[in-house]
């Protein structure tokens, strides 16, 4: 399709594709997590494929690519963070309250076909059973991007630039974040 080569990545096109086929899962009572898991996989790897096409024919640019694969991890993770809390036991408010700050190569825009994310989740929410939810949640989240199913896997993640690296929370708030960030002398 000549499309393919001519066209670019277009966020807002992917998130209402990814909300049809939402909205056509809970029509047919299959809404489940692992649809939406492998439906987010297929629509990734099919976004990465097309990427692809326009890379080896020498449609786009090197940074071209890096921007189109980033920002279709930002819309790949902002859909999961949608579905996975909506399938949170837990979930005690409609939305979370909760962020995903981006370093490395996401956070400069320069994601590469291989790349990680390097990630820290936060929460913003004074709920007493907010450590425990968004704990949860974030467990959950990693799982979702992460779990290899047929449909293959989205993403490995890093967490360990989170404060206090690889021995701390996997998720914090937002009030201890800004301390610890504070404390950290040239942050």
């Amino acid at each position: 399709d000549s499309r393919i080569q001519h066209d670019r990545f277009d966020r807002a096109a992917f998130e209402r594709e990814l909300a049809d086929r939402h909205a056509a899962w809970v029509r047919s009572g299959q809404a489940d997590e692992e649809s939406l898991i492998d439906t987010l996989r297929r629509a990734h790897h099919a976004e990465v494929f097309r990427t692809l096409v326009r890379d080896v024919e020498a449609y786009i640019t090197v940074e071209e690519v890096a921007d189109e694969l980033s920002a279709l991890a930002d819309a790949t993770l902002e859909r999961s963070l949608r579905w996975a809390w909506k399938h949170l036991k837990q979930a005690h408010r409609p939305d979370p309250r909760f962020a995903v700050i981006a370093y490395g190569k996401l956070g400069g825009k320069e994601l590469g076909y291989g790349s990680d994310l390097d990630v820290v989740f936060l929460y913003d929410d004074d709920d007493e059973r907010a450590p425990e939810v968004y704990g949860a949640f974030v467990r959950k989240l990693i799982g979702w991007l992460t779990l290899r199913t047929a449909a293959g896997e989205l993403f490995d993640i890093d967490t360990a630039l989170r404060p206090n690296g690889n021995s701390g929370l996997l998720v914090t708030s937002i009030t201890s974040f800004e301390q610890y960030q504070r404390g950290r002398g040239s942050n």
